[in-house]
Formats: structure tokens, C-alpha cells, sequence
């Protein structure tokens, strides 16, 4: 999820020499090679001839597995609470962290000294208005109100104001959902939301009176994807999950089937900008998932089936910036280890927050 960076409530936007060959290597990875969107395996992912950034820290702010039990909805501490396949998530104004917490139905807030609170009640009828139900990713917007995806069986977008009461927003007509599967969620300047509705192969905006428009691809859940770039008519996407925006507004998706990140502009051209987009073996990325945008329009991919995160630069060049390898470490980019991650913020200072979600933590990305 991803906030625009010319909002106040919150940031999710959304180098050194190498010494000596041995360093070359212990900053290297190799790509391993994986199936198509399989969970399984560790693999490096395309690129692996290009150097890890050193000062680069990895840490764990929250989540531990408890009595050898890796999961569960327990608030607490960063030693105690803990998460049960976190998905999106997002950094408000004041370094407060709000995590999509998809296999508890709940929306979790992580203080900045690691301490885990739950936002919403689980509800014992959770496929109902006023329940969050399977949350993938979540956005803050300028008066506070958050808004998460939901996918199963409610396929919506929901919000949930400061005071704790929750709706669905922009729902559709009783028994037909406007979305399908609804993943990432960005938010601009003027408080317009963009979702990645991945199983209608479509990128829609809701605007605050709750008007859906779709901005490119062709909404469908039966024959309509595809890779082509084009103008919003022509384009087609496949399984897109990820969303983010950058201060000229345009927007950058994670089009996951197609294993490659996408630009559409304001007037909806959409064109390829990393990676090569096709439904087939990935290649550069593997399901790519989570994206954030930095203040300097840097845009970070959480590369699901890689296990690794990546800064795009503004021309699309990929710099690997920790990870690589399935699996759990903290530690400088060589040694760290993600294990599936879905979401990616920022946060003013430049840190960057994963949602290690097969490892059911929130992980910190300093970058020195």
C-alpha cells in the first residue's frame, strides 16, 4: 500500500565502492530458478550477476514465533505479539505502522518502539459490512481514516474511521461485488484510491464520493488478460497485486502474472517498466507483490517468489537491495532472509517496513 508523498498523514510513496573480488561475491546472489508464482523453493531471481547495496540492516520490529507456534493474533510487544500472514501495510505521520493482517481478519498497529495493538474486533460474523475479512493491503488518508482490500468472500474495499467503525466503501449492489479479489490500494493527494483488482485483471479508482472508474485494463473475470501495453482500452494485465504513486502521479503496478512491474500514466498509457512481462517461467521477478514510492520517486518492489526486496530507479534499473533466498535472517543485505513478502512501505526517514508474510513478521530496512 502506498501513500502519496504530497500528503502530511503518512509516507508510503507510497552506494560505495566494492573492495576486492571476495566482497563481489559475498554481495552477490545467483538466481535459482523457479516455476511460475510456485510457493515453494528459495531462488535469488533474475539478476543475479548485480551486487547487493552495501549498509544495508535488516530487522525484525515485530512478530516471533511463541512456544514454537509461528503465528497467532496475540498483541503484545515485539516479543510476544504476533501475526498470522501480514499482507499490506502502511506508515503513518507519526512512524506508526498499520498491517493488513490477513489470516486473523484483523488491521494491527505497530508503534514505533514494536508494540502491537489490534485496530478492529474480530467479528464472529466476519463476511458481513462491518467486518474485515481477509484484509491484503491497506492506505491512510489525509483525515485519518484507513481503507483495506478484502478478498474471499466480501471482495471489497472497507474503512475504517479513527473512531473504529467500519464500512464498506463504494459497495456495489446486494450479491455482486464491484471487485474481485481486490490486492493493492494507493492513495493520492486529492484522497482518490487506486486498487488493483487482480482477479478483474484491472486497475480501478474510487473517488471519495465513491464513484469506481476504471483507469486501465479490461475488468473481467473470464478472458481478459493478458500483457499488452497500450493506451487503458488496449492494455491488459495479468493478476495485478501491487499499486503505488509517484508525486507527478503516475502510477507503477506489480502486474504479478506477468512477473514484471508497469507504468500507467494520468491519461491511462500503460507500458512495461521493468522486467519482462508474459505469463510464463519468471524471469527478472517472480509474482512481484508489495511496491512503496521514496520521497525521490524511488520505487521499491517486495519480490514475492524471489524472496527479496528491490529499488527500481527512475529509469528502471534493478538494484537488489536484501534477500534472495527463502527463508528467515536478520542482518546486512548478504545475510538477510525473507521468506514470501507481500507488502513494502517508507516511512519520512527513508526506512523501508516489509510484510514478511510466510515468516508471519514486520520486518525494517535501514538504509545507510
Amino acid at each position: 500500500m502506498q501513500i502519496n508523498q504530497g500528503k502530511e498523514v503518512g509516507v508510503k510513496r507510497g552506494s560505495g565502492f566494492v573492495l576486492g573480488l571476495s566482497l563481489v561475491l559475498a554481495l552477490s546472489f545467483v538466481a535459482c530458478g523457479e516455476e511460475e508464482g510456485v510457493e515453494g523453493g528459495g531462488g535469488g531471481g533474475g539478476g543475479g550477476d548485480k551486487v547487493l547495496p552495501p549498509k544495508v540492516i535488516v530487522s525484525t520490529i515485530a512478530g516471533t514465533p511463541v512456544n514454537e507456534k509461528p503465528h497467532g493474533d496475540s498483541d503484545g510487544d515485539k516479543t510476544t505479539a504476533q501475526f498470522n500472514e501480514p499482507r499490506g501495510l502502511v506508515v503513518d505521520a507519526q512512524g506508526n505502522i498499520y498491517v493488513a493482517d490477513h489470516d486473523n481478519y484483523l488491521i494491527r498497529k505497530v508503534t514505533p518502539q514494536g508494540n502491537v495493538t489490534t485496530v478492529n474486533p474480530r467479528d464472529e460474523k466476519p463476511y458481513n459490512s462491518t467486518a474485515i475479512n481477509h484484509p491484503n493491503d491497506i492506505t491512510l488518508d489525509s483525515k485519518g481514516n484507513l481503507y483495506a482490500t478484502e478478498d474471499s468472500n466480501d471482495q471489497q474495499v472497507k474503512k475504517v474511521t479513527p473512531q473504529g467503525e467500519i464500512d464498506a466503501f463504494a459497495p456495489a449492489s446486494p450479491g455482486h461485488s464491484m471487485f474481485s479479489s481486490p490486492f493493492g490500494i494507493a492513495i493520492d493527494a486529492e484522497d482518490n484510491l487506486y486498487v488493483a483488482d487482480a482477479r478483474n485483471n484491472c486497475i480501478r479508482k474510487v473517488t471519495p464520493d465513491e464513484n469506481v472508474i476504471t483507469v486501465a485494463g479490461l475488468c473481467g473475470p473470464v478472458n481478459t488478460e493478458g500483457n499488452a501495453n497500450g493506451s487503458r482500452n488496449v492494455a491488459r494485465f495479468y493478476r495485478p497485486e501491487g499499486i503505488a504513486i509517484d508525486s507527478s502521479g503516475t502510477l507503477y503496478v506489480a502486474d504479478s502474472g506477468n512477473h514484471c512491474i508497469r507504468k500507467v500514466t494520468r491519461d491511462g498509457n500503460v507500458s512495461t517498466f521493468a522486467g519482462i512481462c508474459e505469463n510464463g517461467p519468471p524471469s527478472e521477478f517472480n509474482a512481484p507483490s508489495g511496491l512503496a514510492i521514496d520521497a525521490e520517486d524511488n520505487l521499491y518492489v517486495a519480490d514475492t517468489y524471489h524472496s527479496r526486496i528491490v529499488k527500481l530507479t527512475l529509469n528502471g534499473t534493478v538494484i537488489p537491495i536484501a534477500g534472495g533466498q527463502a527463508g528467515f535472517a536478520d542482518g546486512n543485505a548478504g545475510e538477510a532472509k525473507f521468506y514470501y513478502p507481500r507488502g513494502i512501505a517508507t516511512d519520512a526517514a527513508g526506512n523501508l517496513y516489509v510484510a514478511d508474510t510466510a515468516n508471519h513478521r514486520i520486518r525494517k530496512i535501514t538504509l545507510k
